[in-house]
């Protein structure tokens, strides 16, 4: 009765997957498929799904944790003896791809990073002991990848370095082949292509049918009333978050006010045709040029050959030499500029200046 852990990646269909599982449990255990809450896990608690939470406890760095050692070694026991009533339990949470990765990665050798991760897995391994625990990781093309995962960055961090320096600090976060090594060191691994998922709209039902049972009825998962796409933000309203995360503020500060200048930004985008300098800023669809984009995808271009190879059979690399277009939509580049930084910037202060109060003592120290 495996026991599914899946790994991530980010921008791979994780959130709508989890939804519909979180919105089909009592059906899909009818199935034979588990996707447990925190109830079913822990005596007492509450009915939320915490799998995020066993990741971030389960991750070897500093920081406060959300579950203690005694409360994961019952989790586990309560993962693998409940496992037994069904055909098939998934776990799923990204922050497991994250496990390991020292928060700041720049104090550490590749070697010594890498050698943390399998020490963290390790872990992981001696805490199921020999259940049969299998590895999902759903992979998407990485040129893509690589520049949503800086976005995110930004957005859920204080970074505030191009993506330049962002590439060659993080360059572990998309290494997708020595990734899934650390893990199969210790446990079995799937991989999927993310492109093949997203076959005729059906993500979350193709995602369950290649891990349980290729055979799953569509309507083992209801139609979603109310489907939410997790739709990244526009280039331009990160990049502003990059320059409030070097500002003086708070961090919680720093978050409200990036939401409320998104606001203002989305609500200026509907009526774009009218503002010059914000349709402008809305066709900025990538942070590196073409002729960089180009540059990343053929340096990736045999590690490609290699998962492929070995992992992932049907992994997606976009052509080398198709300098003139990003994605599948064919959409030309257009890349952020300093101009444009500054032009964004301007805007944005133009519809909302900072306040100095802001700045005060009182502020920050809140």
């Amino acid at each position: 009765m495996p026991i599914h852990l899946h790994i991530g990646t980010h921008k791979t269909g994780t959130t709508a997957i989890q939804r519909q599982l979180r919105r089909n449990r009592t059906a899909l255990k009818q199935q034979g498929i588990w996707y447990p809450n925190e109830a079913e896990l822990l005596p007492g608690r509450g009915e939320r799904i915490p799998h995020r939470n066993i990741a971030i406890a389960l991750n070897n760095n500093a920081g406060p944790k959300p579950y203690s050692g005694d409360e994961l070694k019952a989790i586990a026991r309560s993962i693998i003896r409940n496992s037994q009533q069904y055909n098939h339990t998934i776990i799923s949470s990204e922050a497991f791809w994250r496990i390991g990765f020292a928060a700041v990665p720049d104090l550490y050798s590749p070697e010594e990073l890498w050698k943390r991760k399998q020490s963290n897995v390790a872990k992981i391994r001696l805490l199921f002991g020999d259940a049969d625990v299998q590895i999902t990781a759903v992979l998407r093309e990485r040129g893509a990848y690589i520049q949503s995962g800086y976005s995110e960055f930004i957005q859920a961090t204080h970074y505030t370095k191009d993506i330049q320096s962002y590439l060659a600090s993080y360059c572990h976060s998309w290494d997708y082949e020595l990734q899934l090594q650390a893990w199969a060191s210790f446990f079995p691994v799937n991989a999927h292509a993310y492109e093949d998922l997203c076959e005729n709209n059906q993500l979350p039902l193709n995602f369950l049918r290649r891990l349980c049972n290729e055979s799953l009825p569509s309507e083992s998962l209801a139609p979603d009333a109310k489907p939410r796409a997790n739709v990244s933000e526009p280039l331009a309203t990160v990049a502003f978050k990059r320059f409030l995360n070097q500002l003086p503020l708070p961090h919680e500060k720093r978050n409200k006010l990036h939401h409320k200048y998104s606001k203002i930004f989305q609500k200026a985008a509907q009526k774009h045709i009218l503002n010059p300098a914000v349709r402008s800023l809305l066709g900025i669809n990538s942070w590196l040029s073409a002729e960089e984009l180009e540059a990343l995808r053929s340096s990736l271009a045999a590690g490609d050959q290699n998962i492929r190879a070995h992992l992932c059979p049907s992994l997606v690399s976009r052509p080398i030499g198709h300098q003139s277009h990003v994605g599948h939509d064919q959409v030309p580049i257009r890349a952020m500029t300093i101009e444009d930084q500054q032009q964004l910037i301007n805007w944005m202060l133009s519809q909302k200046p900072l306040k100095p109060a802001w700045f005060s003592p009182a502020e920050l120290e809140a």
